[in-house]
């Protein structure tokens, strides 16, 4: 069992850095009847078609991003069952769109809208990325209906920083409640994406400072890593207390570091 204390001095650990962070505040979906050559999952094929409503091609996007999906000829519905024409949207990043007949993995970059909506988020590091949409059978088989778009993934003004940073901190907050590891070490490694994006973009925080803030990212940087590197929350737990414990660790910001920019990002004390 993992101590009482020990997870304590853990959660300890990160409320300071959500506190810095939060601070800074301030389509349609059409069926159709076609048919797919068999209702055996990993078999199904179609000659239906999807496609982005957003993000558009070469668009530039800062923070989450927000993905609209639409189909043609294929019936959008909840995972499960295994039918004839019909599927669910997935959203996958950084790799080639799955071979058909092939299952697609659950990770942080391969988003399953397996509740049948037409709607997701998904989150990268700043940089350029190739897009892929991809209807996925009931028990989550590639089928062949496709379409891509890349996209430019960046912060680039102040407005856009102070969002990001709040986007962090609703993830923090939302992890803790998970209950499944495996699924809290996704939305750590989407946590950790974002701060990627605030960490690059540092020049949209006042100079005098930028170094406190940069300690605050760092801090939840560490945290976040530690449970996307441990197998479980006992080796998350001890890998947190042996990053902050060595010397050169970012140190705590403490709820005051907060103020410091309050004003920058237009938020109420």
């Amino acid at each position: 069992m993992l101590s009482s204390t020990l997870r304590s001095r853990a959660l300890a650990l990160v409320s300071p850095f959500v506190l810095l962070l939060a601070a800074c505040g301030g389509s349609d979906n059409p069926t159709g009847g076609s048919t797919t050559s068999s209702s055996r999952a990993g078999e199904a094929k179609s000659t239906g078609t999807v496609a982005f409503g957003a993000p558009a091609n070469g668009a530039a996007v800062a923070g989450g991003v927000g993905v609209s999906m639409t189909a043609q000829g294929i019936n959008i519905e909840k995972a499960g069952s295994v039918r004839d024409g019909a599927g669910h949207f997935h959203v996958i990043a950084g790799t080639q769109c799955v071979t058909p007949g092939t299952a697609i993995v659950s990770d942080a970059d391969h988003i399953h809208v397996d509740d049948g909506q037409s709607n997701a988020t998904i989150y990268l590091e700043p940089g350029a990325h190739r897009l892929c949409l991809q209807v996925g059978d009931g028990a989550h088989f590639a089928l062949d209906a496709t379409d891509t778009v890349t996209i430019d993934v960046g912060i680039v003004d102040h407005a856009q920083w102070c969002e990001v940073s709040d986007e962090v901190n609703e993830l923090f907050d939302g992890n803790d409640d998970v209950i499944e590891f495996a699924k809290r070490q996704v939305g750590y490694e989407n946590a950790r994406r974002l701060l990627a994006q605030l960490s690059d973009a540092l020049d949209q925080v006042d100079a005098d400072v930028r170094s406190e803030v940069a300690n605050a990212i760092d801090f939840g940087r560490i945290f976040a890593t530690a449970y996307i590197e441990s197998d479980d929350d006992q080796g998350a737990f001890a890998a947190i207390e042996k990053a902050f414990a060595r010397e050169g660790a970012p140190r705590d910001p403490g709820p005051g570091s907060a103020t410091s920019i309050l004003a920058k990002c237009g938020a109420v004390n």
